[in-house]
């Protein structure tokens, strides 16, 4: 029976292979957490950090484990494929397509049948290595035949994998010459348009290349209108793969990329990727991947500040005609269908409005910090403010409890919310009193520093 061996073997290596990998990426393991839709309390423990090294320690003990020590390796490892399949199987069934970093920023990342039915294989292969060390075979008992099924099976192994391959990996080096001469197309108005056509029509762009259920495309368009509000002058053009669309994209300005061939060719197919052109159409530095590398594109394309004098006099007189500026005299519908001005619900008590434009997965983890900001803000009112009806499910009945309904997003627009994530904050005066801010890191900043001026204003 020493040929079972082979079963521990094998996945010792893919183990490794697959913790080595995510050691790599930290980021792609967390946002992988997102995208599979994983309870809170895992996405926000180190379950994402201790996972490689989880994998890495069991890839040693069925390499060169024995005994209890082996049986109890390979068990884990079942248990961990187990889970991974599950979890997978459950990521089938989601109305939009998933895209993870299963094996960090190694294989393709598209979420189907077909991870499913490798992730079954894994199983199978994990039950083999649990036989196995029940049997006492490890790699110290096979003969000289054994290690010949050993180097055989590698070998077999590695051909197969260099004749077959993968997907390309993200292209090295400046931006390609001929992306200027490309065509996408406008999907709201169905109008194909060049490239460079496009970049000398807003003065150079950032191309930003997306896919539905990618976490990390979702984390970077959750990012895009505070950044547009930070660097004015700079033009991010959203392109999506065909057919492709996602709760946070209904107010993105989309445009397709016919059969996703550029993103093919610029990246291999990852997401997020961008690359920035100049007004001619030409590209500007390197192709970026990743959440990471596209975010700190981005910031790279940043306008130049102001003289500090000028900055420092245009903030004050933002920041005065920010005091003196009303709460707008809009409608918003309580959770019982009673409607109430916003002015009149702030003259009750000072309001926090966390505005939602989707359920994605920036909306969800606010609706999940609520109970959390209203603990954090006591002498505050924290309320939802959404502006489409919510299902029974997605709320808890405390949730639903201050949940404000806006009618076709009309107070939201006058109270300046915007994007997936947003909050303003209402004074008991008929003043705003703050913000508003966008984005989830935001909103979680702003809280943060309405908690220390609270704090300070009792001391």
């Amino acid at each position: 029976m020493t040929f079972l061996t082979l079963a521990s073997l094998t996945l010792a290596f893919l183990l490794a292979v697959s913790g080595i990998a995510k050691l790599r990426s930290p980021a792609a393991t967390r946002e992988a957490f997102t995208a599979l839709r994983l309870p809170e309390v895992l996405r926000r423990s180190p379950a994402p950090a201790a996972l490689p090294w989880l994998e890495l320690l069991l890839a040693v003990v069925l390499a060169a484990g024995v005994g209890w020590l082996l049986i109890g390796g390979a068990v884990a490892a079942l248990a961990l494929f187990v889970a991974y399949t599950v979890v997978i199987g459950r990521a089938l069934g989601f109305d939009e397509p998933v895209r993870c970093a299963c094996f960090g920023t190694l294989g393709t990342h598209d979420v189907s049948t077909r991870t499913l039915v490798r992730n079954v294989v894994l199983v199978l292969l994990a039950v083999a290595a649990v036989v196995a060390a029940v049997l006492d075979q490890s790699v110290y008992t096979l003969g000289a035949s054994g290690w010949g099924w050993v180097a055989v099976a590698a070998l077999a192994s590695a051909a197969v994998a260099l004749s077959l391959g993968g997907a390309p990996g993200p292209v090295a080096g400046d931006g390609p010459g001929w992306l200027g001469g490309a065509v996408v197309t406008h999907v709201a108005s169905g109008e194909s348009i060049g490239i460079r056509s496009l970049a000398a029509r807003h003065d150079g762009v950032v191309l930003l290349f997306v896919l539905a259920g990618c976490g990390s495309c979702e984390r970077v368009i959750a990012d895009l209108p505070e950044w547009r509000q930070r660097h004015p002058g700079r033009e991010v053009v959203v392109l999506r793969a065909p057919g492709q669309m996602s709760d946070g994209w209904a107010d993105l300005d989309l445009y397709e990329d016919p059969g996703f061939n550029l993103a093919r060719a610029l990246s291999g197919g990852y997401t997020p990727t961008a690359v920035e052109l100049g007004r001619d159409g030409a590209p500007v530095g390197k192709v970026a991947v990743g959440y990471e590398p596209v975010t700190a594109l981005l910031n790279a394309t940043a306008t130049p500040a102001p003289p500090e004098d000028e900055s420092e006099a245009k903030q004050q007189e933002v920041e005065a005609d920010y005091v003196r500026r009303p709460i707008p005299d809009v409608v918003l519908l309580r959770s019982d269908g009673e409607p109430a001005t916003a002015r009149a619900l702030a003259s009750q008590q000072a309001q926090l409005l966390v505005g939602i434009d989707c359920l994605c997965t920036p909306a969800r983890e606010a609706i999940d910090r609520l109970s959390e900001w209203q603990e954090r803000l006591p002498i505050l009112q924290v309320s939802l403010v959404v502006p489409f009806t919510m299902g029974g499910s997605e709320l808890t009945e405390r949730q639903g409890v201050i949940a404000l309904y806006d009618h076709e997003g009309i107070a939201s627009r006058a109270l300046g919310l915007s994007g997936n994530v947003s909050a303003v904050l209402l004074g008991a005066d008929g003043g705003l009193a703050g913000g508003p801010v966008s984005g989830l890191d935001e909103v979680e900043a702003f809280v943060s520093e309405i908690e220390e001026q609270i704090r300070l204003a009792a001391e």
